[in-house]
């Protein structure tokens, strides 16, 4: 499956996929043990969505892993198209915070208690990552 100018759309949704699918689901896990050691520090349940949403290094660490799996689902792009690698991980990137930005308000989270700068960080990153992804898998591809 590749278009006319050259992406392959299969390499790009299966970049979208890892990037969306794999920090959905590594979000999941995240929130899972940080509310773990919440209730295992005493923290009541009533207090628990509280406490993460005014904890910034929940933040912090939320950033790190999206942008993780922006970046792995970048390079597996780029190395199944095994061409125009910056321009695959580039379309992963946008996608990705186009996909994102579009689940986000259907979460059920309370988004007004995000720090300032959350979003900004998260999104802002997302492409700078895709094409520095982009440039990484491109040296690692082998001579055409």
């Amino acid at each position: 499956m590749t278009s006319t100018s050259g992406i392959s759309i299969k390499a790009v949704l299966v970049g979208v996929a890892i990037d969306i699918g794999g920090g959905m689901l590594a979000g999941v896990v995240f929130v899972t043990v940080y509310m773990g050691v919440l209730l295992s520090q005493g923290v009541s349940q009533a207090d628990l969505q509280d406490r993460m949403l005014t904890d910034q290094s929940f933040y912090v660490v939320d950033v790190i892993i999206g942008e993780g799996f922006l970046a792995g689902g970048a390079f597996v792009a780029a190395r199944i198209a095994r061409a125009r690698e910056v321009a695959h991980t580039g379309l992963v990137g946008v996608l990705g915070v186009l996909i994102s930005a579009a689940l986000a308000p259907g979460s059920g989270v309370d988004t007004t208690m995000y720090p300032s700068w959350y979003r900004p960080v998260l999104y802002g990153l997302a492409l700078p990552v895709a094409l520095l992804t982009g440039y990484v898998a491109r040296r690692f591809a082998k001579p055409r």
